[in-house]
């Protein structure tokens, strides 16, 4: 019998962290819109194997909080669920609007965001909430069935890379193309150059998902993982509020509409990001519209696959190992750097993000005619080996019967995903289409380029730690896994790993360093409020203001408060009475994809939020409406008697 559980918690910090992914040009939080959440898959096959599949709205995944999480579960009071280290997959969606700064690697916490230092207290939170979300799954197991689907995903993502992308291998390029020349294009935004034809079918626009169904119930689902490789920043790096970008909204809006068909609890719906390295979703322009155009896009699109969904028996295998990077025999006389490489295409940014200098940075390698040029590399290269990176990663391969999955330690393009995943397919004889590739998982070392692209010395390549061959080795080092399949498998007990990273210099990240202004100057300031109305959204806004604390997380775990507080929105019944309400059945409440919440202004007992409500335009209630907060000492707020239409 097979048995599966999901669950999910919530990991939004308060204000004040730096944000990580955007490196110096990131933000400062003051708030969210579209919570931070962690889900958690959990499956116990016939043949009594476990897998947890963890998917968490950060912007990476260090090995080092991994295996602090494994330290956690390993004292649970359910020895049932005392999972090891190879039994767990973490995997982060790779939002920008997530705090940075948690990093076991000093490079990390030193150029992730626009701060440097490593939070302890934000590391331990983190650490906890994934340990619980995990322990949760597992104690809400019960008999299940599971099933596999996929099915090409039209105008959501293409390729930010072409040049170093067209570099590869005319064959394996050909087959890219012409594998997805069906889809429709759109346009591109205007600091998109390339061919809009070979951006937008130089991708892999494969969407896969594993649906759990109960057993006793089979219409009730239980959780869906969801696999699909993009760069979820459909939101700007000037959006200074913790985001989940659109994989939060493409779950949310599965999780909200599965909950209407099921009556019930709704399911879990966790996504997992892929090779996604030269992978960007199809904006125009990086606003809220968008996020929630494309989001709903993929959620639709995930819930759609169930019709073509086949059932498949899940008896788990796992191969897992620790493979060291820097320095590593890849062939003959081949080795990968030992040191930390990549160039100046780091400084560049990417196609459509690129720096104010880009042009000076693209194409510089080490030896690059420019005599400029070369100095600029031998510069980066010594200056960022100040910080260490991570120099070796978790690796793992995994079957639920006859689906493969398969760990990549960072951000690797389409190209080297896909000889990766050929590869594995091959060795295992499966059909390509059944190997799934979880990108950013286990452990975060960059980039992972072809050898041609790396060549071509654009940002990709550029943030390629350990140089052409990293990528090749790791593909390398998963055939050797996928090979002992074969093989007698490994003892149960992984090799004890106790968690020793130095993660570099320590710093405590709080809102009493920053200067929040009055929201009376500054609301409609901030990006993500300010480009609703210069895009042309010009949507319904309603807004609340309350005084009350503002925690950091120590003060919140010591004086037992809650890390964010929470708003609703209630009407008015006709005998006085106030109920949440609902538009379309589902709840308006800052856990879906209408509230942004903002710190105004910190004080040091008393600080001053506000929330604005940005209702979807099927709104059309005229009962009286009022804002219910709840602040994070408990007490309830509200605010006063608004109607829909009238800016409250």
């Amino acid at each position: 019998m097979l048995y599966a559980g999901a669950a999910k918690v919530d990991i939004t910090p308060p204000p004040g962290f730096p944000m990580g992914g955007h490196s110096f040009i990131g933000q400062i939080s003051r708030g969210q819109w579209l919570r931070l959440k962690a889900r958690s898959l959990y499956i116990e096959a016939p043949n009594g194997s476990k897998l947890a599949l963890i998917s968490t709205d950060l912007w990476s995944m260090p090995a080092g909080l991994a295996d602090r999480v494994t330290d956690i579960v390993a004292n649970s009071a359910n020895e049932s669920c005392r999972l090891e280290r190879r039994q767990m997959i973490f995997s982060a969606t790779h939002t920008h609007q997530s705090p940075g700064n948690f990093s076991s690697s000093p490079l990390y916490n030193q150029f992730g965001g626009p701060e440097k230092g490593f939070d302890r207290n934000l590391f331990d939170f983190l650490a906890n909430q994934l340990a619980d979300v995990v322990l949760a799954s597992c104690n809400t197991a019960e008999s299940a069935k599971l099933y596999f689907g996929d099915a090409q995903v039209e105008k959501l993502v293409r390729n930010r890379s072409i040049e170093a992308f067209l570099q590869n291998e005319k064959s394996q390029v050909s087959e890219i193309l012409e594998g997805s020349n069906s889809l429709p294009t759109d346009s591109l935004p205007p600091i998109y150059s390339p061919n809009p034809i070979s951006a937008y079918h130089a991708v892999d626009p494969m969407l896969q998902t594993l649906w759990i169904k109960s057993a006793k119930e089979p219409s009730h689902v239980i959780g869906i993982g969801a696999f699909f490789a993009v760069h979820p920043t459909t939101l700007s790096h000037e959006a200074a509020i913790y985001s989940s970008d659109m994989f939060g909204v493409a779950a949310t809006v599965a999780e909200q509409k599965l909950g209407l068909i099921s009556g019930g609890s709704a399911p879990v719906v966790a996504i997992f990001n892929g090779a996604e390295g030269d992978v960007s979703a199809a904006w125009i322009s990086q606003t809220r519209n968008e996020t929630l155009r494309l989001g709903k896009k993929l959620g639709d699109a995930i819930l759609n696959t169930e019709n073509k969904s086949i059932q498949i028996n899940a008896d788990i295998k796992v191969r897992f190992s620790r493979e060291q990077l820097a320095g590593a025999k890849v062939g003959k006389d081949k080795f990968t750097e030992k040191k930390l490489t990549g160039g100046p295409g780091a400084l560049a940014g990417a196609e459509d993000g690129p720096t104010k200098t880009r042009d000076n940075f693209i194409g510089c390698h080490e030896g690059a005619p420019d005599p400029l040029c070369r100095v600029v590399f031998w510069a980066a290269k010594y200056y960022m080996r100040c910080f260490s990176p991570p120099t070796e990663a978790p690796l793992g391969v995994y079957t639920l019967g006859p689906i493969v999955l398969a760990t990549l330690p960072g951000e690797f393009t389409t190209m080297m995903g896909r000889r990766i995943r050929n590869e594995l397919a091959s060795q295992l004889k499966v059909s390509k289409e059944k190997v799934i590739l979880l990108g950013l998982s286990n452990e975060y070392v960059s980039y992972f380029t072809t050898p041609e692209e790396y060549k071509a010395g654009q940002y990709e390549g550029g943030s390629t730690l350990y140089g052409g061959l990293a990528g090749v080795l790791v593909g390398k080092r998963l055939k050797t896994l996928a090979e002992q399949f074969s093989e007698k498998p490994p003892a149960s007990n992984d090799e004890p790993y106790k968690y020793h990273y130095d993660a570099g210099e320590v710093q405590t990240f709080s809102t009493v360093s920053k200067d929040f202004k009055s929201m009376e100057k500054d609301a409609l300031k901030t990006h993500i409020v300010k480009t609703m109305f210069t895009n042309g959204e010009k949507p319904q806004m309603y807004d609340a203001c309350w005084d009350g604390p503002a925690p950091t997380i120590a003060e919140a775990k010591a004086h037992d408060l809650t890390m964010t507080p929470s708003v609703q929105v209630e009407k008015k019944q006709p005998d006085g009475r106030w109920q949440p309400l609902t538009v379309g059945e589902i709840l308006e409440n800052d856990q879906g994809t209408n509230f942004i919440i903002q710190l105004s202004m910190w004080k040091k007992k008393q600080s001053k939020w506000c929330a604005f409500w940005l209702p979807s335009a099927d709104l059309n209630e005229t009962s009286p409406l009022r804002f219910k907060i709840i602040a994070h000492d408990g007490v309830a707020h509200t605010s006063a008697e608004f109607f829909s239409g009238q800016n409250n």
